[in-house]
C-alpha cells in the first residue's frame, strides 16, 4: 500500500512527477514546443539526453531550464546523474523550515538529522564543480560562448549527453576536462572528495563560538 512507502520512495516519485510536468510547463513558456515536445525534453534533460531539436536553437530561458533539470537529475540509485531529486527536496524542505518555521516533515515522516548537511554539501560541491570546469573550459577554449560552455559542463557533470554542438570543436584540453567532469559526476563529487578521508581520533577540540550566517 502506498501509505507504507518509505520516505525515500515518496520523495523520489513525487519529485519526478513535479519536475517532469514543471519542466514541461517552463519549456512551453520559453520554447515553441507542443506538449509532447515539452514533456520529452523535460524527461530527456534528467535522463537519457536524447535530442530532437538542436540545442543551439533554444532561447536563453529554455537553456536555463534545461540546465536546472540536468543539474537536479534523477532519483538516487538510478543510472541518471545530477545532485539527485532527494537532495533538492531536502534543501527545499529546509528552506521552508527557515522561512515559515514549520517542522521538517513530509509524507508523515521527519527528515532525518544530518540530511540537510549532506544535501547542502552535495549541492555546493556540484555547483562548484560546474563553475570551475566552465572556467577552465573557457580558459582553454577562449572562442567559446559562455552559455555554450556552461551547458556543456552541466551536461557533463549530470552525465546527460546534451550539447549545443560545441563538443567536436573542443581542443584536447577541453575534451580531457569533459571526461574528468563526467567521471566526477558519475561517481559523485562527495565520493571523490572522500577518497582522502581519514578518521580523526583527536580527543581535544577548540570551543565553539557564534558565527553570523547570511
Amino acid at each position: 500500500h502506498y501509505r507504507k512507502w518509505s520516505l525515500n520512495t515518496c520523495v523520489s516519485l513525487s519529485m519526478s512527477i513535479i519536475l517532469l510536468f514543471g519542466g514541461a510547463l517552463l519549456f512551453r513558456c520559453t520554447e515553441s514546443f507542443n506538449w509532447g515536445g515539452a514533456i520529452f525534453y523535460s524527461m530527456s534533460a534528467r535522463t537519457a539526453g536524447f535530442s530532437t531539436i538542436p540545442l543551439n536553437s533554444f532561447t536563453v530561458p529554455g537553456l536555463m531550464t534545461l540546465m536546472a533539470l540536468m543539474f537536479i537529475g534523477c532519483a538516487p540509485g538510478s543510472t541518471g546523474g545530477g545532485i539527485k531529486t532527494t537532495t533538492f527536496f531536502t534543501l527545499v524542505i529546509r528552506l521552508r523550515h527557515a522561512v515559515t518555521n514549520k517542522p521538517e516533515e513530509m509524507f508523515h515522516y521527519s527528515i532525518p538529522e544530518g540530511a540537510f548537511k549532506k544535501a547542502a554539501m552535495v549541492f555546493f560541491m556540484g555547483g562548484f564543480t560546474v563553475y570551475i570546469s566552465t572556467f577552465l573550459l573557457m580558459y582553454t577554449n577562449p572562442s567559446l560562448h559562455f552559455l555554450d560552455a556552461l551547458v556543456e559542463m552541466t551536461s557533463a557533470y549530470a552525465t546527460v549527453g546534451l550539447s549545443t554542438g560545441i563538443t567536436s570543436s573542443l581542443n584536447t584540453a577541453g575534451k580531457l576536462l569533459t571526461i574528468i567532469v563526467m567521471y566526477i559526476g558519475r561517481l559523485g563529487p562527495l565520493t571523490v572528495a572522500t577518497l582522502w578521508y581519514y578518521e580523526d581520533d583527536a580527543k581535544a577540540r577548540y570551543p565553539a563560538d557564534y558565527i553570523s550566517i547570511g
